[in-house]
């Protein structure tokens, strides 16, 4: 029997009505009759853009739409694609007051590094693509293992016809342009670096390990890849880490990214709330409680205003925005060649917990399956997300939070971000009629 889908987000603009369903993914304007109806579950006969409307997946079957979720689940559960964070070392130059990391000297060996070796040159041919996120600590600490080792994934994805893409998130500090040009020219073509705030906010939250401030010699650096790069198949993020104690100069980081990256497609502006994630940090108190509405109510004005610049999630298609500790090809390697399906699992106190494998001599990726069904299990919608228009997200959720506390948590964040997304869209003339 059809029905008005579960899956319909309706909004109302100065534009119009329209209704997006978060399973197709179609935006579509309708009129007033047919909104309400369609929101009231009314006679979908008396419905104008019927045919539109059905092949659009607004008026659908509960059957036919989880059969085609599930599908959907599957297919990002079980994608072809590897999905690798390497943490390269759990040292860092930096001191910054909210990490959750414990900074020790533990670099990668030699050692592991011939077993990822021999795990390309022997695997790489199993996969459609590979995707290598580059971590740490610090991970440009190694720069020149870094190098060393994209080059190798660059040459063995090519002689098995594999695409590859890297990305990395550095402090920055060590990004100068030399460093730069050599991770591009082996692949390594998405960074994000933080800058929080103004220069005054960011050296206190920032510093470097030796008490001096960072933001400097990262603007430089930065100035000096707009400038000089000779390459342009590449995007830097320049990030904001926002809490109760900074929040105030989200404008001034727009006006100082505006004014100097704003001319150049290559870089983009992100804000991102900053979470409790444990371990020591040092501003408990500064940082959002999420779930607290007045607090996700905060959060949402500073994501409207960054949006109105042009940026947000835009996509709901799960094997974009399921995290890769979802997925069955999806790990990440530890300094000491201990596999695990989540990086920040590596820091956490009881890490041992969460260890489901090690690559060995032979490049073997030895995985302890039962742990790793923990990751990638779909969990239950819970009962009150059945009706839900955004449940697709719910298996977007953090899959640690899940295994390490049986819950989901519903991401507000996320949500809010994807209405703006839309809002954007309508603005803009992108739906159907």
């Amino acid at each position: 029997m059809l029905k008005s889908s579960t899956f319909n987000l309706y909004l109302e603009t100065d534009k119009g009505r329209f209704i997006y369903n978060t399973l197709s993914k179609k935006l579509v304007k309708v009129d007033e009759q047919t909104y309400n109806l369609l929101k009231k579950q009314g006679d979908l006969n008396k419905a104008s853009q019927y045919i539109t409307l059905c092949e659009t997946g607004i008026i659908a079957s509960d059957t036919t739409e989880m059969n085609k979720l599930e599908l959907e689940i599957d297919e990002a559960i079980n994608s072809k694609s590897l999905d690798l964070t390497i943490v390269m070392t759990n040292a860092c130059n930096f001191r910054c007051v909210y990490c959750y990391q414990p900074h020790n000297a533990q670099h990668m060996s030699q050692e592991v590094e011939e077993k990822i070796i021999a795990f390309f040159n022997k695997h790489v041919g199993d996969y459609k693509s590979v995707s290598v996120s580059w971590f740490g600590g610090e991970p440009l600490l190694n720069r020149v293992q870094i190098v060393r080792l994209s080059e190798m994934v660059k040459y063995r994805c090519k002689a098995h016809n594999v695409a590859y893409m890297g990305d990395i998130t550095t402090n920055g500090y060590n990004l100068d342009l030399e460093t730069f040009e050599a991770l591009v020219k082996n692949h390594i073509f998405s960074y994000q670096v933080t800058i929080d705030g103004n220069k005054e906010y960011h050296d206190k939250s920032r510093p470097h390990l030796s008490g001096f401030g960072s933001f400097d010699k990262i603007v430089k650096n930065l100035l000096d890849i707009k400038k000089h790069s000779i390459t342009r198949h590449w995007d830097i993020i320049i990030r904001m880490n926002v809490n109760k104690e900074n929040i105030g100069l989200v404008d001034d980081f727009m006006d100082f990214f505006n004014k100097n990256f704003g001319n150049d497609k290559r870089f983009h502006m992100a804000i991102e709330i900053v979470r409790d994630w444990g371990g020591n940090n040092q501003i408990k108190e500064q940082l959002y409680e999420l779930g607290n509405s007045e607090e996700v109510k905060k959060k949402e004005n500073v994501i409207t205003r960054y949006n109105k610049h042009g940026n947000a999630i835009r996509t709901l298609e799960l094997n974009d925005i399921m995290c890769y500790a979802n997925k069955k090809n999806g790990y990440a390697i530890a300094p000491d060649g201990s596999i695990y399906k989540c990086a920040k699992a590596i820091y956490e106190a009881d890490a041992a917990e969460y260890r489901v494998g090690y690559i060995d001599y032979d490049g073997r990726l030895i995985v302890e399956k039962d742990k790793e069904t923990k990751w990638i299990t779909p969990a239950k919608l819970d009962s009150d997300c059945i009706d839900c228009p955004m449940k697709v997200m719910c298996y977007a959720a953090c899959p640690l939070n899940r295994v390490k506390n049986g819950e989901r948590r519903c991401n507000k964040y996320l949500i809010s971000q994807f209405k703006i997304a839309l809002r954007n869209r309508i603005d803009n003339g992108d739906y159907q009629m």
